[in-house]
């Protein structure tokens, strides 16, 4: 199940409008610097698009909860293994690097 709409307000006001991961993996040192936008959920074909990601995934029995959702940038959830199942934008807007559009091999 998705989360509630109260849910993703509750984690978008604790993210302050930023990316919340802190995967090492991601490229960022500690927590990832970019800006999003409220009117940008869902489409990653816009500058400061982002969403609300399950830390642990639904599959794996992760709750739809304010403590299993993560406001993540659409950059940070494309490294994600949740990736394949995302659109690829045709140019990325968080980034100028083009390799953050390439799936991972």
């Amino acid at each position: 199940m998705p989360f509630s709409d109260a849910v993703i307000k509750e984690a978008w006001k604790r993210s302050g409008g930023k990316c919340e991961c802190t995967r090492g993996t991601h490229g960022h040192a500690g927590r990832c610097p970019n800006i999003l936008v409220w009117e940008a959920k869902g489409n990653y074909t816009q500058p400061g698009s982002w969403d609300a990601y399950h830390s642990v995934p639904e599959a794996s029995g992760g709750p739809d909860s304010i403590d299993n959702c993560e406001i993540m940038c659409s950059r940070c959830i494309r490294m994600t293994a949740a990736y394949k199942e995302m659109p690829v934008p045709e140019k990325d807007v968080d980034t100028p690097d083009d390799n953050f559009l390439k799936k991972p091999t």
